[in-house]
């Protein structure tokens, strides 16, 4: 009893988008679409037949760090959040259309990322950093998700096949594409920590915070690329008209699952079975000092120093997490309930704000690797830049423009001081601690799939219920907050400028 009135009840800004306004138009799949699916996973097991006892395509036993071997971790980040904005635009009408609230699209949005942190728990489990096997966590990284992408067609298949039940029949249905849903993301979700480690691994110390720059830039791709593709499949699928939400839902899935299996193949053949012959001596090489130029590293920290920046990063991640989050979900129901604006043209908004997150992260990175400002500063400018543009999420009568600029703002800041976060985290952490990287990533992970499952439903029930001005001064207190970590972790780089020898740096 109160699950159904949890789910079917409405607040003032969305009592009329009730399941009886929507398009009962099926569009459903051809042979050529389970044929391209079925193309793809025979491409990959054929590559894998190939590599069987001997080197896949572009991996390199000889050599860790390659060039492919990290366009495979960017692409990683790109189909992760490729696939969140993709589903994005539709989940409220979906959620509607299934007789569904608001509360509960949120819900719908954000389950998958709870069942996660069990899905990372259990895969550490599987391969530890302490007993590493490099064979073992391929199998898992490449294997794991295919299962996942798997399920996302069967999602798919079931999502379009609900278009035409009645109301009863499709709230039982939204709960069986939820449990397709869940499953998918805890299957995927098992080889991240064994990634992560590898990639520590893989990395030189000095390139880990550049490379963190660019996982931010291929995140804010994703979300370049995804509601472009979404607008697209609007308009071949619909071929210029409205389409039931389940089934628009239903090829959305088919778009993931075509780009889980790119993924699933850049891994497979970029992913070495051994490890490399130069990985022991880049451990060796990885020394603490000034490997930042213009500033003492955060490994150049003594030892609780260091504790205390990944620990700070850690809780970060789940402030940042928490703010961009609420803004993707917020933004779209904003601009599709108050302002009247079709599903595509909401979701081709964060075009124009990754394109901005985009631009940001570039200009920071070209700045950090000429030397000319530290990253420190560059950190903190990002935080209070964010924490300025926070205050135009406030309903000032200004309309869409307040919303995008804000959005633009805090997303991007928050794009280019993540990227200096993940980098800091992971040269902060010490191996055989309860600092160590793998310990990092594990509660990094959980704490932003935590704050991806809080935001949505916490952010579209706060616009619901209470409206603009009260789910702009939650995201204020959360910029507020997450600017005081960085600052904790900030003065501590700074305390150390000039009291440390660049050459030998701090002992630990």
């Amino acid at each position: 009893m109160f699950a159904e009135t949890f789910a079917g009840s409405r607040g003032p800004l969305t009592k009329g988008l009730t399941a009886d306004i929507f398009s009962q138009r099926k569009v459903a799949f051809d042979a050529t679409t389970w044929q391209i699916l079925l193309f793809l996973l025979l491409l990959f097991l054929a590559h894998e037949l190939y590599a069987w006892g001997k080197k896949p395509l572009l991996a390199d036993n000889q050599k860790a760090n390659t060039f492919p071997f990290q366009c495979a971790l960017l692409f990683f980040w790109f189909y992760w959040y490729v696939n969140q904005s993709l589903v994005l635009p539709v989940t409220l009408d979906f959620a509607a259309s299934m007789g569904q609230s608001a509360t509960m699209s949120g819900f719908f949005v954000s389950s998958p990322l709870a069942t996660s942190i069990a899905g990372l728990q259990v895969g550490k489990m599987i391969i530890g950093e302490n007993a590493w096997d490099q064979a073992s966590a391929r199998r898992l990284i490449i294997w794991a998700p295919l299962v996942s992408v798997m399920l996302t067609a069967i999602e798919a298949a079931v999502s379009n096949s609900v278009v035409h039940f009645d109301l009863p029949a499709k709230r039982a249905s939204f709960w069986v594409i939820l449990a397709l849903s869940n499953l998918a993301a805890f299957i995927v979700a098992l080889p991240y920590v064994p990634l992560m480690v590898m990639w520590a691994k893989f990395t030189p110390k000095r390139e880990m915070t550049f490379w963190m720059i660019m996982a931010q830039c291929s995140r804010q791709s994703g979300f370049l690329v995804g509601p472009a593709v979404f607008a697209l499949l609007s308009q071949l699928v619909g071929r210029g008209k409205p389409i039931a939400p389940a089934s628009a839902l239903a090829w959305v899935l088919v778009a993931q699952v075509i780009i889980g299996y790119c993924s699933v193949m850049l891994h497979s053949m970029a992913l070495p079975a051994q490890l490399p012959d130069d990985v022991e001596r880049m451990e060796e090489d990885s020394s603490p000092g000034s490997l930042d130029g213009v500033e003492d590293s955060v490994d150049s920290l003594d030892i609780l120093e260091r504790e205390q920046v990944v620990a700070s990063m850690i809780w970060y991640s789940f402030e940042r997490s928490f703010v961009t989050a609420a803004i993707e979900v917020s933004t779209i129901m904003l601009l599709e309930v108050s302002y009247g604006w079709p599903s595509e043209r909401c979701g081709l908004v964060f075009t124009v704000v990754s394109s901005t997150s985009l631009l940001l992260t570039w200009l920071s990175s070209m700045v950090m690797s000429r030397n000319s400002v530290p990253e420190s500063t560059v950190f903190m400018v990002c935080k209070l830049t964010s924490l300025v543009g926070v205050i135009f999420l406030f309903d000032f009568g200004i309309g869409p423009a307040g919303l995008l600029l804000a959005d633009s703002l805090v997303y991007g800041c928050a794009s280019v001081s993540n990227g200096i976060a993940q980098g800091w985290g992971s040269k902060a952490a010490v191996p055989n601690t309860t600092f160590s990287i793998e310990v990092y990533r594990t509660y990094v992970m959980s704490l932003e799939c935590a704050a991806h499952f809080l935001a949505p439903v916490v952010a579209r029930s706060i616009l619901d219920f209470g409206g603009q001005n009260i789910y702009a001064l939650v995201q204020l207190c959360m910029t507020a907050l997450s600017t005081a970590t960085v600052y904790k972790a900030v003065k501590m780089v700074w305390a150390l400028q000039g009291l440390s020898d660049p050459k030998n740096g701090k002992e630990v």
